[in-house]
């Protein structure tokens, strides 16, 4: 699985790759090939916070849907999967119980996956608005 996560360096960036965490530590690392290639691999020590995982999908403008994001949704659906309404609220996608979701900004210090407005992450009709880290402005939304 591909994850994306900023730097610990003085001007964060992103990076991509294989996350994982030195458990003497508790340091938190993206690995990535060198540009010399596999064996040799560079470990970027990053900021846990900002660790988020590839959903595999794209938005409705073909960017990448990644945990963390805040996307729009342009559509409702009842629970045969029919459309019955626009919902433009802003959704968080998070990782929860085995699978991507999309949590309504006011329901996501929810626990429980049965809230009625939270959506699986399986369609792409949606829209990339930011993310939780580089816009937290969306956050008050």
């Amino acid at each position: 699985m591909l994850y994306r996560a900023k730097t610990k360096e003085t001007n964060s960036r992103w990076i991509y790759g294989y996350f994982w965490i030195n458990h003497y530590n508790n340091e938190h690392f993206i690995m990535q090939p060198s540009e010399k290639g596999i064996p040799d691999i560079i470990n970027t020590p990053v900021i846990p916070a900002t660790v988020g995982r590839n959903t595999g999908l794209k938005d409705s403008r073909g960017k990448e849907i990644w945990e963390g994001d805040i996307v729009k949704y342009f559509g409702k659906w009842d629970e045969k999967g029919s459309v019955i309404e626009p919902d433009y609220k802003p959704h968080e996608i998070v990782w929860v119980m085995g699978g991507f979701h999309a949590i309504p900004l006011d329901e996501r210090h929810s626990l429980s996956s049965s809230a009625k407005n939270w959506k699986g992450v399986g369609h792409t009709d949606c829209e990339v608005l930011g993310n939780m880290v580089d816009n937290p402005e969306l956050l008050e939304k």
